[in-house]
């Protein structure tokens, strides 16, 4: 099994694993895009280590426990690991969301955060 970074020759990058099957067969796999966002729980200060597909687009939204969005960052293709600062929140329980420009939803999870 071969790890590639790229595919073909069109500067196409973004997370793909390519493969070779028994009868010789090469082809690229697509893979999933990919987000954790730590320590969790943080006491507001945390990091973002993320892979988006191609030239895919998304934001990290934060909101209260009533829905409320509190924070919003648009993530960059280019960019693997972010520091997200948050500081000025309460102690408490938040919901984050990744969505891409279409709108989907590409992870959401609970944050706490302590302090």
């Amino acid at each position: 099994m071969e790890f590639t970074d790229s595919c073909g020759t069109d500067d196409k990058t973004g997370a793909r694993m390519g493969h070779t099957d028994d009868n010789g067969n090469s082809y690229v796999e697509e893979l999933p895009d990919n987000f954790i966002l730590f320590p969790n729980p943080n006491n507001g200060a945390m990091q973002l280590l993320y892979s988006l597909n191609e030239a895919k687009t998304a934001t990290l939204t934060v909101y209260d426990i009533t829905g409320k969005q509190v924070y919003a960052k648009d993530l960059d293709t280019n960019t693997s690991l972010i520091d997200v600062s948050i500081n000025n929140l309460s102690q408490g329980v938040y919901y984050y969301k990744i969505i891409d420009a279409n709108g989907k939803v590409l992870k959401s999870d609970k944050l706490i955060i302590i302090k």
